[in-house]
């Protein structure tokens, strides 16, 4: 298990960041990632494994005026 946005989330050890996006279907290219308050290069999303216990912070940008 591991922890989004502070909810518990069921996974499964050493799978992708990338893998996690697609799951919850974030697609935006503007992501800020973070896995246990270090942000992580998008363009590692591939490589970088999620474990459990991790927490995980995605944030969207927001536009507007």
């Amino acid at each position: 298990m591991i922890k989004v946005n502070g909810e518990d989330i069921q996974w499964r050890d050493g799978d992708t960041v990338e893998l996690l996006l697609t799951k919850l279907e974030y697609k935006h290219p503007e992501l800020t990632i973070s896995i246990n308050g270090r942000e992580i290069d998008r363009g590692r999303c591939k490589d970088i494994k999620i474990h459990n216990n991790d927490a995980v912070q995605i944030i969207h940008p927001l536009c507007g005026g």
